[in-house]
Formats: C-alpha cells, structure tokens, sequence
C-alpha cells in the first residue's frame, strides 16, 4: 500500500472510531449514520485487500528467487557447453559457431540460446561427453531450460497478481474518501455547539500528508567580551 494511500486508510479507522463514539449524538441523523457505515466498510475493505497485497507481494520475491536461482544453474549448463565447445572447435572447425553465448542478458536470449545449445547438441554428444560433460549432460540441459521457463512464468503470474491486488484498493479507497467529504462539511453543522467534538473530529478527518518539520534551531548567542571596557 502507497504510503498516502495508508494513511487515508488511518483516517477512515479514526473516522469510524469518531463515529462510534458519538453514535448517540449523531443516531437521529439517518443519513449521516450511514456515510459513517460506508467509511467504516472502507476500512475494513482496505484492510483485507491490503493484507492480500501483502501476501502477493510476498509470493512475488519469493518467485523473484526462485527464478534467480534457476537462471544461475542454466547459466553455468549454457557456459560449460560454450568451453567445451571452444575444445572441440580445435579439432572440428565451425563447432563453436553453433555454441556461442548469448549477446544479450535478457531471460528469453539466456533461453533461446540454451534451446539452440539442446538442439545442436545431439549430433555432438560423443565430442562433449569425451571431453567431460556427464552422458546425461543434454538431458541436464533440457530440464534446466524447463525449471527456468517455468519460474518465468510463475514470475509473470505473481506480479499480475500483485498488480491487480494493488488496483483493488482503488474501489474502497474511493468510496471511503467521498463519504468522509461529505462528513466534513456535515459533522462541524451538527456539533458546532460542542467544541470537544469539533476537536475530535479534526483530528480524526486529518490525513498527514507530509512529515512534520522540526523547528528551527535557536540562534547560537554571540559570545559576550567579558574583558570590559579597555582603560584609556
């Protein structure tokens, strides 16, 4: 939750705590009684909502991990077999040209790069294996580029997720906001003989938008000439 967007969701909690506290004052007014019911539905949508952000958000590093530590392990198949490679092409000309690293870092290069390493490959397994790759080395590389695709997607999914998790507060945080406008103008007409509810309502209605600043440091005092006058 964005740090504005919190602090609204603070002043619909205030709100309705005003509004259970001076429920017998305000019971006669129908109306008024219900804007306070929508701002306290506000809250505690947005509490529920921001707990589900929370949690996506949550899922999101983890797949973010995940994912870091499956391109890690396609990375070092993708560089053994551009090494070994580079042997083989001493003895067979052209070899490294169908090994050669990808020229960007993005995922899909990393994958399409190791797809073309999986497929060029076969007919060279005997020249790998010889030079010390495991038998199993393109099988290996196979299931790294699926454990790696896989946490893309998963990835991809989290942050959707996490995204529309965020827009859901939208719905809440704007009911909640054109109820407590309404208050505004309304609760200072019904208690505008009551000074202490005035105050309290100003407090509760208040979103602080910015960090209080400290107040300006006294002025360092001149230090005085404790000498005197100076003799003629």
């Amino acid at each position: 939750m964005k740090t504005l967007d919190r602090l609204k969701f603070e002043m619909f909690e205030r709100v309705d705590r005003f509004g259970r506290d001076y429920s017998a004052s305000l019971a006669s007014h129908t109306y008024v009684v219900g804007l306070f019911t929508v701002v306290a539905g506000s809250a505690t949508d947005m509490g529920s909502r921001a707990a589900a952000q929370v949690s996506e958000v949550g899922s999101a590093r983890g797949t973010t991990e995940t994912k870091s530590s499956a391109r890690n392990q396609l990375q070092e198949h993708v560089e053994r077999m551009n090494r070994i490679a580079r042997a083989i092409s001493i003895s067979i000309p052209g070899v490294l040209d169908q090994f050669r690293m990808p020229s960007s870092d993005s995922d899909q290069a990393l994958l399409a790069a190791a797809r073309a390493f999986a497929t060029n490959a076969v007919p060279l397994q005997a020249e790998f294996t010889k030079r010390g790759l495991p038998t199993t080395f393109v099988a290996d590389l196979q299931q790294a580029i699926d454990a790696f695709a896989a946490t893309i997607d998963e990835r991809n999914s989290s942050l959707e997720s996490q995204v529309a998790a965020t827009a859901d507060l939208e719905e809440p945080l704007e009911a909640g906001m054109k109820g407590v406008r309404e208050l505004r103008s309304i609760i200072p007409t019904i208690f505008h003989d009551d000074p202490g509810a005035l105050a309290a309502w100003s407090t509760a209605s208040h979103v602080e938008r910015h960090s209080p600043r400290k107040p300006p440091a006294p002025p360092t005092p001149a230090p005085s000439d404790a000498s005197g006058p100076k003799a003629e």
